[in-house]
């Protein structure tokens, strides 16, 4: 992705999915996380957020790198992050 001002690249940041050859796979969750797994993915639910998957589920992660911006500038790497995470969603990835 990249952020360009009055026709200047002022910032990129690349979307990593590696679910076609790279997968991490929950094989199981500690007592306290399984007896809380149901109330958490309900507030995840309403909050829009990515759910605890079943046991055997692989992660539907996407990974952000190579993130560049002129400046230190926060407002661009921010706007950057929020188009990043979009892109990974629109595709699949929920973390």
């Amino acid at each position: 992705m990249l952020a360009v001002r009055a026709d200047r690249v002022v910032g990129c940041l690349a979307v990593w999915d590696q679910r076609a050859f790279k997968q991490h796979v929950v094989r199981g969750y500690s007592s306290r996380v399984l007896r809380w797994r149901r109330p958490i993915n309900l507030a995840a639910r309403v909050a829009s957020l990515p759910r605890l998957p079943d046991v055997g589920r692989p992660l539907d992660e996407a990974s952000l790198s190579h993130a560049a911006v002129d400046g230190d500038d926060a407002g661009i790497l921010l706007a950057l992050v929020s188009a990043a995470l979009r892109m990974a969603r629109g595709r699949g990835s929920t973390s």
